[in-house]
Formats: C-alpha cells, sequence, structure tokens
C-alpha cells in the first residue's frame, strides 16, 4: 500500500482533492514587488506626484517673488537653503531608511535617536545664528525661526525611506504633496501680516509639524522591512544623500556671499527655476533604486529607461527655457527678474548635468560601486571651490556648466563601463 492511506480507488487522505489546484502562497505584505509593470506604476505615481508638488512649489515661489521682490526675496531663499542646508541629515536619513528599510525591533531606539538629533541641530543653530546672519547678512531671529522645522525633520525622512523601500509609492505621492500645500498656505498666510517674513518662518514650521503627523500615520499602516548591510555602505549612502543636497543649495547660498543682496536675489531667482530640471532626477532615481533592489537581474534595463526618461523631460523643459525665456520668468517669478533671462538657456543646461549626476550616484547607491560615487564627489568638491572664486552671475554659471557638465560625463561614462564589464559586487539582501 505504500505510505498513502486509501479509501478508494480514487481516494488519496494526504492527496489534494481533485481538481482543485495549489494555492500559491500569499506574498506578505511590505514584500518587494518585482514585476517588471511595478517599475512603470511607481513612476507614474511619484512622477505625477513631483509634477503636482512642482507646480505647487511654483505657487509658493510665484507668491512670493511678487510680494517680496529681489533683495528680500534673496533674504527668504537664503533662509530656505539654510535650512536645506540644516536638515541634510534628514535627506541622508532618507535615502539610508530608502536603501536599507528598517526593523520593527530598531524603529523605537532609532526614533529616539532622529529626534534627539534634530533637537540638537537646532540647537546648534541657537548658539550660531548670530556668525551665520552676519555672514549671510540676514536676521539672526528669523534663522532660529525658520530652522524650527529641524526638529521633526529626521522623522519625516525615516518616515519617507521607510515608505519607499517597500514600495508604497502612493504614501510617499500624499507626503510629497501634502508638505508643499502646507508651504503654499504658509505663503498665502503672510499675506495677512506686516512681517512676513517672521510669518511665513512660523507657518514653515508648522507645515512641517503636520507633515509629520501625516508621515507617521502612513508608516503605521504599512509592515516596514529591513536589509542587512556593511557599516561601509551605509556610510556610502549617507555621503550620496548629503550630495544631493549639497547640489541643490550650494550656488544659491554661495551667491549670497560672493555678491550684493539685489543680485544674490536675482541668481536665487534663476536657481528656483534651473533646480526644477535637477528635480526631475530625484523621482525617477529614487523608483530606478528601489525597483532595482526588487528585480537586480533587469538593473541595466531599469538604468536605461531612466534615462531616456530624464533626458526627454529635462530636454524639453531646456527647450521652454530656451524658446520662452522671457515669460517663464514673468509668470514665475516677476519682471524684477528678467536681468536673469540671458542665462536663463545656460544655467538650464548645468542643471540638466547636475540631474545626471544624481541619477548616476543613486545607480551606484543600487549596484553597490564606489568609483562613480567618488568621481562625482570630487567634481562637486571642485565645483564648489569654483564658486567661490567666482563674482558675478555669468561667473557662477559658467563654473557650474563646465565643472558639473564634465563631472557628469566622468561619473556617467565610469558606471557605464563598470556595468558593460559586469564588476559590480554582491547585492545584500
Amino acid at each position: 500500500m505504500g505510505s498513502e492511506l486509501r479509501l478508494g480507488p480514487n481516494f488519496c487522505l494526504f492527496c489534494p482533492p481533485p481538481g482543485k489546484p495549489k494555492r500559491k502562497p500569499k506574498r506578505r505584505k511590505g514584500e518587494a514587488r518585482s514585476k517588471a509593470r511595478d517599475f512603470w506604476k511607481d513612476n507614474v505615481i511619484l512622477g505625477g506626484a513631483a509634477v503636482i508638488a512642482g507646480l505647487i512649489n511654483y505657487c509658493y515661489h510665484v507668491v512670493l517673488a511678487h510680494l517680496l521682490g529681489p533683495t528680500e526675496y534673496g533674504s527668504l531663499a537664503t533662509l530656505l537653503n539654510v535650512t536645506q542646508v540644516m536638515v541634510l541629515p534628514a535627506s541622508v536619513a532618507t535615502l539610508v531608511y530608502t536603501r536599507f528599510g528598517t526593523r520593527p525591533a530598531r524603529k523605537r531606539v532609532e526614533s529616539v535617536a532622529l529626534w534627539t538629533i534634530g533637537v540638537m541641530l537646532w540647537g546648534s543653530m541657537l548658539v550660531f545664528r548670530r556668525p551665520l546672519g552676519h555672514m549671510l547678512r540676514i536676521d539672526a531671529g528669523l534663522l532660529i525661526l525658520f530652522t524650527l522645522e529641524l526638529i521633526p525633520s529626521l522623522a519625516i525622512g525615516a518616515n519617507t525611506g521607510i515608505l519607499q523601500h517597500i514600495r508604497r509609492y502612493w504614501a510617499v505621492s500624499l507626503i510629497v504633496v501634502l508638505s508643499n500645500g502646507f508651504r503654499v498656505f504658509a505663503a498665502v498666510a503672510t499675506l495677512l501680516s506686516h512681517y512676513r517674513l517672521v510669518a511665513l518662518g512660523a507657518f514653515e514650521a508648522l507645515a512641517a509639524g503636520m507633515t509629520w503627523v501625516v508621515s507617521r500615520w502612513l508608516t503605521t499602516q504599512v509592515v516596514a522591512t529591513g536589509d542587512e548591510s556593511s557599516s561601509g555602505w551605509m556610510v556610502g549612502t549617507a555621503l550620496v544623500g548629503a550630495a544631493n543636497v549639497v547640489m541643490g543649495v550650494a550656488d544659491g547660498m554661495i551667491s549670497k556671499h560672493n555678491l550684493s543682496p539685489f543680485w544674490a536675489g536675482e541668481f536665487n531667482g534663476l536657481a528656483t527655476i534651473g533646480h526644477t530640471v535637477q528635480y526631475l532626477s530625484g523621482s525617477l532615481g529614487t523608483v530606478m533604486l528601489t525597483s532595482i533592489l526588487a528585480n537586480p537581474k533587469s538593473q541595466r534595463k531599469f538604468a536605461l529607461i531612466t534615462l531616456c526618461i530624464y533626458l526627454g523631460l529635462s530636454g524639453t523643459a531646456e527647450g521652454l527655457f530656451i524658446q520662452f525665456g522671457g515669460g517663464v520668468i514673468a509668470v514665475i517669478l516677476g519682471k524684477h527678474f528678467l536681468p536673469m533671462l540671458p542665462y536663463l538657456g545656460q544655467y538650464g543646461w548645468s542643471m540638466m548635468t547636475l540631474g545626471l549626476v544624481n541619477i548616476t550616484l543613486m545607480h551606484a547607491v543600487a549596484t553597490k560601486r564606489w568609483l562613480p560615487m567618488a568621481m562625482a564627489g570630487l567634481g562637486i568638491v571642485v565645483w564648489i571651490w569654483a564658486l567661490f572664486m567666482d563674482a558675478s552671475v555669468k561667473e557662477l554659471v559658467q563654473s557650474t556648466e563646465m565643472v558639473m557638465g564634465a563631472t557628469a560625463g566622468i561619473a556617467t561614462i565610469t558606471e557605464g563601463i563598470m556595468e558593460s564589464f559586469g564588476s559590480t559586487s554582491a547585492q545584500s539582501r
């Protein structure tokens, strides 16, 4: 009879019922999805959110650029850039959590650490507010007010990264759109106050708090997962996150130091428009990163598609800058910023190169390659040094175009050669 207990010619006690196929095990909640169609769906979701957030952000700057004028708008741009640099650890946290995720057993300890770092960052601004305000020619009290959002910033960044790691991009999109929406509300609310920058700083802090509440609630609705990796690669990923922030704010902040208040304000208006091109690379690179982690065998396909999409979108934006630059500046910033028209096309090309560097860095993080990261990092250091040597808008734009153009070419070619020869280290799981 064997090992099976049979009660009839067609009956087997330990066999599945006839005609009923075995059920496939259900995919656990939070498990990485590797189907190719998810790459497109994630790009549509996050890309759509990026477009909406970009339009909302334009509304923010449109209102304030028309309301404040070049000099005061330059001060606002500097305050926002200082805050962006100070929240650099939040961007680092986002990329690290996107790459490695988290585990339930670690969440409480990590949460305490993130909030502690946020408080310490804001405390450092309390200590150094006067010399920093003197160097940047802005009020020290405004620095304290605008940087209040440092306190919840790392927690928000970590929540966003956790959601991106498990590819819950609908939740990430909600955070992105709402956070920018809160800022527009803050900008409109300043119309009711005589002390516009003071009111704006207070509302910016309130918007950050509301964003944290939303991000916290969304992370409680999913099952978080985490991957183990060496501390060296965590540091490497953190450095890429820092580089992303530096590329977004370096030229605007240095212009405030090198130029007069009027021309610094003009240049920061130019940067507001131009960095939109670089901003496109952020969402595309993030989806590419998580798609490669979910399906490493398709990494080359994901990289090529991402590159083609980025070049198409950024090329379209550059065409608008060249053909309709005057209208773009007038609508977004106002006629006070038309002196920047001769530089818009050239600056837009520079931002395209920054976006290429960003995508290359994200691909290097996904595939664990140090050399392209080193090439990009060296280029960023040279770029910052060159910016400090510049004394006019024209020189700032030219330095960005030449140095970052060369950096994008070298880093991208290096990554391409390594991909062709398959010189990649083992993927962590």
